[in-house]
């Protein structure tokens, strides 16, 4: 029987998905959060323990939730791959320098060719480089999820009082793009399994995250549409996705951001698809 360790920052009610469908599949799947973790360092080895469970008990240790914990998701990834066990995601083992912020895909993202959204990356002390910009601008920072920390910026005062308003360094801003709702793609491995239109709540809204959003439904993806959501996907070194486009008046396509820990009970539900047994089953062919 495969053994795969969930690591996780804080446990949600969704998780239940992931125990019923390891039981279907004959999976031993145990769940620990980064409290959970220990490390014994000597002159003669290193271990990692979870809940007193040594690290090389497992088959493979997938990361649900890790940008909390950078540290320990870094000495656990370099722990792994010393002792040859598999990670998901293959970006935690991949040799370069991970940090999950929408400023690292965006660098990742452009640098593979893949269609983003114009942006800045700035400091308070900055503002002026907006110049460049038309307003209004859509500030994000970069360590938000779930559709949180994300503004419309109309003008440089507004711009400035959301520095006052936080300890954020930097801010991303980019260009407003109008449209009347986005497409959340979502890919394991290099296949998107299922895809979904969301909506706004109101017409002045600007995000349309799927905790946020009015409704949503089922959506058809283009060949290209998933052609770019595999391919941002892949570039980050991620095995699970939920890629964001949005299309412009004249239909181009832009990437809005990546999420690796994605939600997918709202893309479940509206393409009728068990996301949770997928994903096991791909958990279990990455352990082999």
């Amino acid at each position: 029987m495969k053994k795969i360790l969930f690591i996780y920052h804080q446990f949600e009610d969704y998780f239940n998905y992931f125990i019923a469908e390891a039981k279907n599949l004959k999976v031993k799947l145990d769940f620990t959060n980064y409290q959970e973790i220990s490390l014994n360092f000597s002159n003669q080895e290193i271990n990692i323990f979870a809940n007193s469970i040594s690290l090389k008990e497992y088959d493979l240790i997938y990361f649900r939730n890790a940008w909390r914990n950078s540290e320990l998701s870094i000495l656990i990834s370099l722990y792994a791959k010393n002792n040859h066990i598999p990670v998901v995601d293959p970006v935690f083992t991949a040799g370069f320098l991970w940090i999950d912020r929408k400023s690292f895909e965006y660098l990742t993202l452009q640098k593979n060719n893949l269609p983003i959204i114009p942006s800045i990356f700035i400091s308070n002390q900055q503002i002026n480089l907006t110049d460049k910009m038309s307003f209004p601008l859509v500030g994000k920072y970069t360590d938000s999820s779930r559709g949180m920390g994300v503004f419309l910026v109309e003008n440089k005062k507004e711009l400035s009082e959301l520095f006052n308003q936080s300890d954020k360094s930097h801010l991303l801003l980019q260009a407003y793009i109008k449209n009347s709702g986005d497409y959340r793609l979502f890919v394991i491995g290099d296949e998107v399994i299922g895809a979904m239109k969301r909506a706004k709540r109101n017409k002045k809204e600007i995000k349309n995250h799927i905790l946020l959003s009015k409704e949503s439904k089922a959506y058809i993806p283009s060949e290209e549409e998933k052609r770019i959501a595999i391919r941002a996907t892949q570039v980050l070194n991620y095995s699970f996705a939920g890629v964001d486009l949005i299309k412009d008046e004249n239909g181009k396509i832009s990437i809005l951001e990546v999420n690796r820990s994605p939600h997918f009970t709202r893309v479940m539900s509206t393409n009728k698809i068990n996301i949770p047994r997928k994903m096991i089953r791909y958990l279990i062919s990455a352990s082999n």
